[in-house]
């Protein structure tokens, strides 16, 4: 049976879709929809639901071609192979508990497989092990790596140098309240980075901004300098 669910990342979708209309994000989501239900959508289908050139145009560049001639979100392929990973390696354990306990009743293969199948599942063990380990603060080169990538999701609305100040930014205001959100310890810095990113609308850089050229973006990479 196909899996009727794939896993939603709000704060990515969030920040990912921070240039879009309303009724571009309305036209986005039912895409990637068809694309989870089908594997691929055609284009024809995509200018049908948008309604208008104006919304293609705008979401199109979220899909990539496939070689088929349709559209994929390439994201989207990622966690529906992931998801679908998981759920036979699940199912490969089962069968090997069953094999090795011949009075375990068979229906425990099947366990995880509707497990899987319910549509108010959104998160798999892997993150649940996340959530609930102990917090790790990050290095430096963490923080602008990940920081980087959340630029490239968005469109690379941030110029670089805007993105390795954020990131300094960032870990020197944490680290100094001892890595806390409000008076509680933070349990995510990824999530926070995000929110972080997401509040800082994109703008010019001013004169000191305009330094961190791009010998210092790849010193910065090393994690022993992280200086501007």
């Amino acid at each position: 049976m196909k899996d009727p669910a794939f896993l939603f990342y709000y704060q990515d979708f969030l920040v990912g879709t921070d240039d879009l209309t309303n009724e571009e994000v309305g036209a986005y989501i039912r895409c990637l929809c068809h694309q989870a239900s089908k594997g691929t959508i055609s284009e024809k289908h995509m200018i049908k639901i948008c309604s208008s050139h104006e919304i293609h145009n705008a979401i199109k560049s979220k899909f990539k071609m496939q070689d088929d001639g349709n559209f994929a979100n390439e994201r989207l392929l990622e966690e529906v192979r992931k998801r679908a990973a998981y759920a036979e390696s699940r199912r490969n354990n089962r069968r090997k508990i069953n094999a090795s306990k011949p009075n375990t009743s068979n229906n425990i293969s099947s366990t995880y497989v509707q497990h899987m199948e319910n549509e108010n599942e959104n998160e798999n063990e892997n993150e649940i092990k996340v959530v609930n380990a102990k917090f790790k603060k990050p290095e430096p080169i963490d923080v602008l790596n990940y920081m980087a990538e959340l630029n490239q999701r968005a469109g690379n609305k941030w110029q670089q140098s805007k993105v390795v100040l954020e990131a300094q930014k960032f870990f020197d205001f944490y680290t100094s309240n001892g890595w806390k959100v409000g008076r509680n310890s933070m349990k995510d810095w990824q999530a926070t980075a995000r929110n972080w990113m997401n509040n800082n609308k994109p703008t010019k850089t001013n004169i000191n901004e305009q330094r961190v050229n791009e010998v210092e973006y790849r010193r910065a990479n090393d994690p022993s300098y992280f200086k501007l």
